[in-house]
């Protein structure tokens, strides 16, 4: 296949995931959402406008103190009744602020916060009362202004001021609300102290109990954004020693914000002198959480740890004394000591708190317990603004069916009803003509590139005769697309790779006997029990459960490592090494897998380089060698810097050299050899301690598979090669503990080495890190087929997935879990398609003239 036409394949991919991206997820709706706030102003906005003016009630407050604690899940405060969980409890690490949790002063809540359950686009659900869209995901890692309205352009316009401290991202998204602000990267996570102490440095000054220091008397809303807890999250997990140390640390936090409101409060109170007739208003500490995290420490999918957040309203003892009497639970009853809404709710509650609009994007409903609690002079007022607020953009005929109200549990159930209403209807807006011409690019990328694989010419020449292994390769893949019809089949596609894989390792074997070829069946022999051996840390989701089979994590007594054992949403059976039972001490796990990718690599240089390269051959051995010696030093001495640093630079001279091995007689597979090295390098480097045994049976697979190549001598080897090789790398990035979901998306190992945030650089490792199992399996065929025959059918293979795939779900868009299970599919999808390409840009380069 020339270069010209795979540039062609290159291009109709990007394109159409592209086009798909945007008709899926609105990639291009920024600049339509912008349109419409500036036309002609809708019911919506004309409603919001009358809100503005001077008929709106008096809040119950006139200063907010508002405090979030990254991915602090609503158990470490609430107790393990929020999660229905049965493991350690967390909240025992914040007394006060559980104590804090179930008194007469606070409404508690369980926040549930919806997908993507990362920071920036929960943030934008906390201010604006609006789901973020999907792709939201992706411009976490570079937000912008936003454009929505929301409750925090309300309270500057009506002239509260703003001070903020934490996460820069507040800053991204409302760059010119805050009149003074000292903000810290949110993405650096293996800094644990500064970023809380950078917050918690400025609590003297600003919440001075004396009022006596200027800066605590010119703010009315105080934004503090603390990142710790995320950070030790995805650093240990939240069940490690350093976690527990880090809840201490934010209940001590909680403790002294709350101390020194009170005291604030009491100050204003008696120096007021007249100043204001109608006399100060108490200040409101909310307290809450952006989303959880699994038991891992990671977050980004809905499973029910990632999904609880935490919201408290903590109220004065004034209002909290004289509305006793709208609560229904006490302190003594811990597990009513909260309630269950969504993060959305936020928005109208504090808009009625504090006499504002109600942005006009909002879906939430006012939270009545807040309400009365804070002693809000007309509650039912302010319900019906939030009701008339969230019907303005129905119908006439549509309005009507919620008819008049008067009553406050009338007001109320008409609430949930048209949230209900509201939310579903949410999101639901799909851009049909790019995703049609997503697919149409697909299908144009897709019919040239199966046009000049291996299997269109083994057709033509086989047109009278019938290849039993082209109908197996066929009917798997005919299996594995069908497959995406299925909402639990996609969450345990697992489960069908490595079946279709198992049963092409079979049949070969098979053949190989009926053959007489016996040497072959040993080597197709270890590729079957690799196969086996690399998806037993994967689960069929629930099978054990509705089999009634034993926990393995009461068998074993400990839940470290099986984390996932009991998770709904994930496949991930165990996290644990396939050594664990060894209990070899931190490092020698790392040096015996060093030893064995050492031996592959050398045997692999004298297969595959040409002996007339002997100099070129021993200076790439030198490199590689240095830099596993590097990676060993570094699983020892994790805090020495320099050791992931000769690592990197290893990994980079092995990727450059490929380009300066000479064709060898024509043999342009052997310039792949530098770079599969330099591939492994990074692997050991990057993946997780228990992944690392993984990587040494799949070098022990991509061995068996290379001499199998080698020493078979029919002409459809390489579309049965190429075929193997999608499979098997799709094997191995579920293998290295990837799912469908963004929860299993290792973040803590992409700053290994690094002393400050470099997005580029921090992205590549993340990038690398998810897709290491494909990278090295296909790096690794590239040295025995030649990239020309094998790229075709990759790629025919891989467009035919995504095209079904889009068809599916643009079929599904109305499925209960499009926004849990498709659509996160649907960006892996995406991913694997540009990492694809990069693959391909490398393999032309290298492949220049002989393709």
């Amino acid at each position: 296949m020339t270069a010209w036409r795979l540039g062609f394949v290159c291009a109709c991919a990007l394109l159409g995931a592209l086009c798909i991206m945007s008709g899926f997820f609105g990639l291009d709706m920024d600049m339509l959402e912008i349109n419409l706030t500036t036309a002609a102003p809708s019911s919506s906005s004309s409603d919001s406008n009358d809100d503005r003016g001077p008929s709106l009630p008096k809040g119950a407050f006139d200063r907010l103190v508002f405090v979030v604690i990254d991915a602090l899940r609503a158990d470490m405060v609430l107790g393990n009744a929020a999660i229905n969980h049965h493991g350690e409890d967390l909240s025992l690490f914040m007394p006060y602020t559980a104590h804090l949790a179930t008194s007469d002063l606070t409404v508690a809540y369980v926040a549930q916060a919806g997908v993507p359950t990362v920071t920036m686009p929960r943030l934008k659900a906390l201010t604006t009362g609006k789901q973020p869209a999907f792709i939201d995901v992706l411009r976490n890692f570079n937000s912008k202004a936003l454009d929505d309205d929301n409750i925090m352009r309300t309270l500057h316009q009506a002239g509260y001021r703003m001070v903020l401290y934490g996460d820069e991202t507040w800053l991204d998204l409302f760059p010119h609300l805050f009149h003074r602000h000292d903000a810290t990267s949110g993405f650096f996570t293996t800094d644990t102290i500064f970023v809380d102490s950078n917050v918690t440095r400025h609590l003297h000054e600003e919440l001075d109990p004396t009022m006596a220091h200027s800066n605590s008397r010119d703010w009315d809303v105080l934004v503090l954004h603390y990142l710790g807890v995320d950070h030790v999250g995805h650093m240990d997990g939240p069940h490690s020693s350093s976690m527990r140390h880090k809840l201490g640390e934010m209940d001590a936090v909680v403790r002294s914000i709350h101390n020194a409101i009170r005291a604030q409060d009491i100050v204003r109170q008696t120096s007021n002198n007249q100043q204001q007739p109608d006399g100060v208003l108490p200040t409101l500490f909310v307290l809450c959480s952006d989303h959880g995290m699994t038991n891992t420490g990671n977050h980004g999918g809905a499973s029910i740890e990632e999904s609880s957040a935490l919201l408290l309203f903590v109220m004065p003892p004034t209002n909290a004394t004289d509305h006793d009497e709208a609560r229904t639970f006490t302190k003594s009853s811990r597990k009513e000591s909260f309630r269950r809404a969504l993060q959305v709710d936020l928005v109208p509650t504090l808009a009625a708190l504090f006499g504002v609009a109600i942005p006009t994007t909002n879906t939430g409903k006012m939270l009545h317990h807040v309400l009365h609690a804070a002693g809000l002079a007309s509650p039912l007022e302010a319900m019906q603004r939030n009701l008339r607020q969230l019907i303005a953009s129905w119908t006439p005929a549509e309005r009507a069916k919620v008819g008049a109200t008067a009553h406050e549990k009338e007001v109320q159930a008409a609430l949930t009803w048209a949230q209900e209403v509201v939310l579903q209807s949410d999101g639901s807006e799909y851009n049909t003509f790019a995703i049609t011409l997503g697919v149409a690019c697909t299908a144009a990328g897709m019919a040239v590139s199966f046009g000049a694989s291996g299997v269109a010419s083994a057709w033509s020449r086989r047109s009278n005769k019938v290849s039993y292994v082209h109908v197996v390769l066929g009917v798997g893949a005919v299996l594995q697309v069908a497959s995406y019809g299925s909402s639990s089949a996609i969450e345990n596609e697992h489960a069908t790779w490595n079946f279709i894989l198992t049963t092409l390792w079979m049949y070969l074997g098979f053949q190989h006997v009926a053959a007489k070829e016996f040497r072959q069946v040993p080597l197709v022999g270890m590729l079957a029990v690799t196969t086996r051996i690399l998806r037993s840390r994967n689960q069929v989701i629930n099978f054990g459960r509705l089999n009634d089979l034993p926990s393995l994590a009461d068998a074993k007594n400990t839940t470290v490592g099986l984390e996932y054992e009991q998770d709904d949403s994930l496949s991930v059976l165990t996290t644990r090494s396939l050594l664990d039972d060894l209990n070899l001490p931190l490092g020698y796990e790392t040096t015996w897998v060093v030893v064995c990718i050492g031996i592959y690599g050398i045997w692999k240089l004298e297969h595959a380089v040409a002996a007339t390269a002997v100099i070129r051959r021993r200076l790439i051995e030198l490199v590689f060698l240095t830099g596993l010696v590097a990676v060993s030093a570094y699983s020892f001495h994790p805090a020495v810097g320099m050791y992931a640093h000769a690592t990197y630079a290893c990994a980079t001279v092995l990727f450059v050299s490929g380009w300066c091995l000479s064709k060898d007689g024509g043999k342009s597979c052997s310039r792949f050899v530098p770079l599969e090295l330099s591939a492994w390098l990074l692997g050991l480097l990057l993946q997780r301690e228990v992944n690392l045994t993984v990587l040494a049976v799949l070098n022990l697979q991509q061995a068996c598979f290379f001499s199998w190549i080698r020493r078979r001598r029919e002409d459809d080897t390489s579309t049965v090669a190429a075929v193997a090789t999608l499979w098997m790398s799709k094997c191995a990035f579920y293998a290295l503990g990837n799912s469908h979901l963004m929860t299993t998306i290792e973040i803590g190992k992409a700053y290994t080495g690094l002393t400050t945030y470099s997005q580029g650089i921090v992205g590549f490792f993340t990038f690398f890190i998810v897709m290491t199992g494909p990278t090295v399996v296909i790096l690794a065929a590239f040295t025995i087929i030649p990239a020309g025959k094998a790229l075709p059918t990759l790629w025919s293979l891989e467009l035919l997935s995504f095209l079904v795939y889009s068809v599916i779900v643009y079929a599904m868009r109305f499925h209960l879990f499009i926004w849990s299970v498709f659509a996160p599919k649907m960006m892996y999808h995406m991913a694997c398609l540009v990492w694809d390409v990069v693959l391909t840009v490398v393999a032309v380069a290298l492949s220049a003239g002989s393709l």
